[in-house]
């Protein structure tokens, strides 16, 4: 019998690699494409924003969701409005450059930014992470928005459950 060359071994193993599931996807979800320099969200936007608004636990309602991605830092991010003013949340995703895909995965965590007294709260970003969120709107009497910062989202988890019982309806 003849051995394999080094080179057909790890062409072999390689092939086998592509073909197989990922290793870890059942710890991601994925998010969104690169399609010509644009992303396309390809998860249910209804459950993204949904999830969203669950982890958020304030009663937030998401209405515009868009990635936001510059250099290694990418997020989902989720624009909505909590007792009349905006709120933003920021999850962290990843980036798979292979497939110009965008993964939600198991321990990511999030970031959100609160107008308080001022009408128009956005993002900080230093070399595109986020850092913190700055006042927009001059006309404001005072420039104050709450950031926080979470190592740990519950996104992944509240994603996962809506789908688990989104298709345990359809299967009804």
């Amino acid at each position: 019998m003849k051995r394999l060359s080094i080179q057909h071994r790890n062409l072999i193993i390689l092939v086998m690699l592509l073909l197989s599931p990922p290793l870890f996807g059942q710890n991601r979800i994925e998010i969104g494409r690169a399609i010509d320099n644009q992303y396309a969200i390809t998860a249910d936007t209804t459950i993204l924003k949904k999830s969203l608004q669950i982890t958020l636990a304030d009663g937030t309602q998401i209405h515009q969701l868009h990635i936001d991605s510059e250099g290694k830092n990418h997020y989902l991010v989720g624009t909505g409005i909590y007792k009349g003013y905006k709120k933003i949340i920021a999850v962290t995703l990843n980036y798979d450059i292979m497939t110009r895909t965008w993964y939600a995965e198991k321990g990511n965590g999030h970031v959100t930014c609160a107008s308080a007294a001022c009408k128009d709260c956005k993002l900080f970003k230093e070399n595109g992470q986020v850092i913190g969120c700055h006042c927009t709107d001059l006309g404001t009497v005072s420039n104050q928005c709450n950031f926080t910062k979470k190592e740990l989202s519950l996104f992944y988890s509240n994603y996962t459950r809506l789908v688990t019982q989104q298709n345990q309806l359809l299967k009804k």
